[in-house]
């Protein structure tokens, strides 16, 4: 296992720039997951950790040594595709044999016996190994991409999306049992994903990219509690954090605050002093949330499990301002609490 440190890098496209001298420390045996929207960078992160492409500026250290110029075979990394890039022709226990029988490896074929059925044992595919990849179903595919990366113990392991093209209950099955496996063996993993869900319940720490910048890097609880941007903020939470103008009715907000952030679990629903009459747009019973409107305002609301409001309804709602993250005009967070910043500007 190893870690990994990028220092500088820029990637450009032609005339688009897709990573813009970005700094990430990711520490052995992390499981670090980069989270932004398609187009943010992560994916062109992932290929130059691997070598698959070359920084057009910055240095990547993996366990303090500058690889930056190393081919991919020599940095000893795995990656996980988000299509399964299986060989069609082959086996199961093929497919994941695969890596050791390379010529740079020559394992011996007990050897190669053993770690398949170790392999395929974590990922439950044993009774699987004697199919054609071809004949199995879309997870059962993914645990086998998952299991010719886990087969030769590399360095690190690079996931991207790995489980986007799963189907919901697969996808949440999946994730328990990957990040299952990362603790007991300490693998140091970098997982690319789009889904908060994802980030928010498997990553030891987050890196939030977005237009090819590092916004913030920590743990899930400190970039929902302490986003240090608006989109940050935005980035974490479902339903997504309220964004308001400082200045919208009801809020104390500081001098200088342009925008003010107020998650809709904080928002209470009574007939409070201070209380704001709102008109219900939607309502869900199921999710216990609902939406109101004010002064052409929309405000997402977390309601009570036995609370009940139909379209139309008026209720009394109150966004107490020491729950508010304050930002400035540029989108930055005003508040005293302390941020981890990255690459802000």
């Amino acid at each position: 296992m190893a870690s990994i440190s990028i220092r500088g890098m820029t990637k450009r496209f032609g005339p688009t720039t897709a990573i813009e001298g970005i700094d990430l420390d990711i520490q052995n045996g992390e499981f670090f997951v980069l989270l932004g929207p398609s187009g943010a960078g992560k994916t062109t992160t992932l290929r130059l950790i691997a070598g698959l492409e070359r920084p057009d500026a910055g240095q990547i250290f993996m366990d303090g040594q500058d690889i930056s110029g190393h081919f991919p075979a020599a940095r000893d990394c795995a990656f996980v595709f988000q299509q399964y890039s299986l060989y069609p022709h082959l086996s199961v226990y093929d497919n994941i044999a695969f890596p050791l029988r390379s010529p740079m490896r020559k394992t011996p074929e007990a050897k190669v016996r053993e770690r398949v059925h170790e392999v395929a044992s974590l990922l439950h595919i044993e009774s699987k190994l004697e199919r054609k990849a071809t004949a199995l179903s879309g997870g059962e595919m993914q645990r086998v991409a998952i299991g010719r990366a886990l087969v030769r113990s590399p360095k690190v392991f690079l996931m991207d999306e790995p489980l986007s093209s799963l189907d919901a209950r697969l996808r949440e099955e999946l994730r328990v049992e990957l990040r299952s496996i990362q603790k007991r063996t300490g693998s140091t993993v970098i997982y690319v994903t789009h889904d908060q869900v994802e980030a928010t319940t498997m990553a030891d720490r987050i890196g939030i990219l977005e237009k090819g910048k590092v916004q913030q890097v920590g743990t899930p609880m400190e970039i929902y509690e302490q986003p240090a941007t608006l989109q940050v903020a935005q980035r974490l939470g479902s339903p997504v954090i309220n964004a308001l103008p400082a200045d919208w009715a009801g809020l104390n907000s500081p001098t200088g605050a342009v925008h003010a952030a107020i998650r809709p679990e904080d928002v209470q629903v009574a007939q409070l002093d201070g209380a704001l009459a709102c008109r219900v747009i939607e309502a869900s019973l199921l999710k216990h949330e609902m939406v109101v409107e004010r002064d052409g305002i929309e405000i997402h609301v977390h309601t009570a499990p036995d609370a009940v409001f139909h379209p139309g309804d008026t209720v009394s709602i109150r966004c107490d301002s020491s729950r508010c993250l304050y930002f400035d005009a540029q989108g930055l967070r005003m508040n005293d609490r302390p941020v981890n910043h990255a690459s802000l500007s």
